[in-house]
C-alpha cells in the first residue's frame, strides 16, 4: 500500500511540474504574439494616419486646382473617394490597436480597462516600465492565475508525497488502562488488614 501511494504521489508531483512548465511556455508564446501584434497595430495605425494626412493634402490641392480650372469635378470626386477610404482605414487600424491593447492587458493579468502603452520598444504599463519582451513575459507569468493554481497543485503533490513517505517512518504507540474490581480501592484493602 505504501509503495503504491509513494509512486502515485511521485507521479502526481511530476504531472503538476509538467503542467506548470507547459503553462509557462503557453503564456510566454501568447505574450510574445500579443506583444508584437500590439507593436504592429500601433505602427499600422500611425501609417494609416499618415496616409490620411497625405490624401487630405492631395484633396486640398486638387480642390485648389479645380478653382483655377486645372482639375475637373471628376478629379476631385476621385480624391474624395480615396480620402474616405483612408479615413475608414484609420478607424479600422485604431480599433485593431485597441483590441491588441486589451488582449495584452488580459494576458499580463491586468484588468481589460487598464491601459498598456507601447512606445517604440518599451512597453509601459501603469507605473511599471518593461524594457524588453522577457520582462513583459516574466510579469505575465507572475500575475497569471493559472500559474498560481499550478504552483498550488505542485505544493499539494509535494505534500502528498511526504505523507506517503511518512508510512516508512517509525511510530510509537502507547496505551494505558485502569480496572476497578470492587467498590474498595486496592490500597485501602492492604491498610485494613
Amino acid at each position: 500500500k505504501s509503495v503504491g501511494l509513494t509512486r502515485q504521489a511521485s507521479a502526481n508531483e511530476e504531472l503538476c511540474k509538467l503542467k506548470y512548465e507547459s503553462k509557462k511556455q503557453s503564456i510566454g508564446y501568447d505574450v510574445k504574439n500579443n506583444y508584437y501584434a500590439l507593436l504592429q497595430s500601433k505602427v499600422m495605425a500611425r501609417v494609416a494616419s499618415d496616409n490620411l494626412k497625405s490624401v487630405e493634402s492631395l484633396l486640398n490641392s486638387t480642390r485648389e486646382r479645380q478653382k483655377l480650372g486645372m482639375a475637373t469635378d471628376l478629379d476631385v470626386m476621385g480624391v474624395e473617394v480615396e480620402y474616405d477610404r483612408f479615413k475608414s482605414e484609420v478607424v479600422k487600424a485604431n480599433h485593431q490597436a485597441e483590441i491588441a491593447i486589451m488582449s495584452l492587458s488580459n494576458l499580463i493579468g491586468k484588468q481589460i480597462s487598464e491601459s498598456v502603452n507601447l512606445e517604440e520598444s518599451v512597453a509601459v504599463i501603469p507605473e511599471i516600465v518593461y524594457s524588453s519582451y522577457d520582462e513583459c513575459k516574466d510579469k505575465a507569468i507572475s500575475n497569471r492565475l493559472e500559474i498560481k493554481q499550478a504552483e498550488a497543485q505542485k505544493e499539494i503533490a509535494s505534500a502528498t508525497a511526504g505523507y506517503a513517505y511518512s508510512e516508512f517512518w517509525p511510530s510509537l504507540i502507547g496505551t494505558a488502562s485502569y480496572d476497578l474490581q470492587d467498590s474498595v480501592f486496592f490500597p485501602q484493602q492492604k491498610a485494613g488488614r
